[in-house]
């Protein structure tokens, strides 16, 4: 082998002196030092010849049968069904099934070539019915959170209806009330036949709830809105005795997540209430949604118990308030091996601040990287970002976390730093 940290080979082994049947491969290495790693054991099979040669040519197709249910007759013995002599054959026929019951069955199926040979059996189910098969389908109307259903269907004898949220209804034309959200709804169609199912979704519009649901009056506070059938053009307003706060950068996500911006600066203190207004000019109000809170210099920070590594405070850039941050990182490992250091942030302000941008050292000189790819480039610095996964791209949010994967090769000592 060629010395390496790792090995990848390919190899010849002679089997000589070996029995046909099972054994077992037993493969280990050893390194510089003389340490031997474990064994590890790989099961093969040797057969006793070379795998039969396959003939150059093929013999056509010469006849087919068919029987129901398990009564096989036996290789030429069931019902026969004319082909016409060729390597591949495709068939549409009509069969009796007059001496069958009502209910389900399986009609089964092979062909026999010139040389005699009979192809493997394939079974199909079906069903005889005295009506056609049940189709399924419904639409419905909505007012606010309560759905009406109107079934849509034809040759059903019994409906069910799965709404989605854990409840089900046997009713023909059922009415639901649903919490805000999307859901998948069901109509099941059945009859003496078969059943037959079709889903569509539903969106009940609405708020579920904001993040961050306070702020202080000392700066922006940016909300992720989580709600169902949100749209592009929303229009969002904090609302306190009169006094109204205009929403900002709308930025939509996806139907169930957007995001808004306050100036929150010199605003009262208090509970306001959150108008939520769409493009159709449908809207949803809030009561007592958001808080501003009074402008304070720091923010506390807890003691990340029960981690191993380090809990920093820095002061984030452009602003009064603190951005926290826990690294965490394996107490020891073996020479050369590669390690993940986990940094988990947040931004435990009630403002938003800059994209925080530190430093990561490894001041023992061992590589670091954001891909185990980007080790062999020996890299001792990483510049990191904290941001929010799929925030706002210029800011952290007031409350927002994230955390970043990094990795190490422990081929010099394991010791990190954050610095700006």
């Amino acid at each position: 082998i060629v010395p390496g940290d790792s090995i990848w080979e390919l190899d010849s082994i002679s089997l000589a002196g070996l029995s046909a049947g099972f054994h077992q491969l037993h493969v280990r290495v050893k390194d510089s030092t003389g340490l031997w790693s474990f064994t590890q054991n790989k099961d093969i099979y040797i057969y006793d010849d070379s795998p039969p040669s396959v003939p150059d040519t093929k013999s056509p197709i010469v006849a087919a049968e068919y029987f129901f249910d398990s009564s096989d007759p036996g290789y030429g013995n069931a019902y026969p069904i004319s082909v016409a002599n060729a390597d591949s054959i495709s068939l549409v026929d009509s069969v009796s099934i007059s001496n069958l019951s009502l209910g389900g069955h399986l009609i089964s199926m092979r062909v026999r070539d010139s040389s005699g040979l009979w192809s493997f059996t394939r079974s199909d189910s079906f069903v005889i019915c005295t009506t056609y098969p049940p189709e399924a389908g419904f639409s419905y109307t909505r007012q606010d959170s309560i759905v009406s259903f109107i079934v849509d269907s034809s040759f059903t004898q019994a409906h069910k209806w799965l709404f989605g949220d854990g409840d089900s209804s046997t009713n023909v034309n059922p009415v639901h009330i649903y919490e805000v959200g999307t859901y998948e709804v069901c109509h099941i169609a059945s009859n003496g036949c078969e059943a037959d199912t079709f889903c569509q979704e539903l969106a009940i519009t609405g708020i579920i709830s904001v993040d961050a649901s306070k702020g202080e009056n000392t700066g922006n506070v940016t909300i992720s809105i989580n709600g169902a059938d949100l749209d592009t053009l929303m229009q969002v307003f904090l609302i306190k005795q009169g006094d109204t706060l205009v929403g900002e950068n709308y930025l939509f996500v996806n139907p169930q997540k957007g995001f808004v911006t306050f100036d929150l600066a010199g605003a009262d203190t208090g509970f306001y209430d959150m108008d939520f207004i769409w493009e159709d000019g449908g809207s949803v109000l809030k009561e007592n949604f958001f808080e501003v809170l009074e402008g304070s210099l720091l923010v506390g920070v807890g003691n990340p118990g029960g981690t191993i590594g380090i809990n920093c405070q820095v002061p984030s850039l452009n602003s009064d308030h603190f951005l926290e941050w826990t690294l965490l990182a394996q107490p020891w490992t073996r020479p050369n091996w590669i390690v993940t250091v986990q940094i988990n942030y947040q931004n435990t302000a009630n403002i938003d601040i800059p994209i925080p941008r530190r430093i990561f050292l490894s001041e023992g000189g061992a590589p670091i990287g954001f891909t185990q790819a980007e080790l062999s480039e020996g890299k001792t610095e990483l510049l990191l970002e904290f941001r929010e996964l799929n925030g706002p791209t210029d800011i952290l949010r007031a409350g927002a976390s994230g955390s970043i994967i990094l990795y190490a090769k422990a081929s010099a000592p394991l010791i990190y730093n954050i610095i700006e």
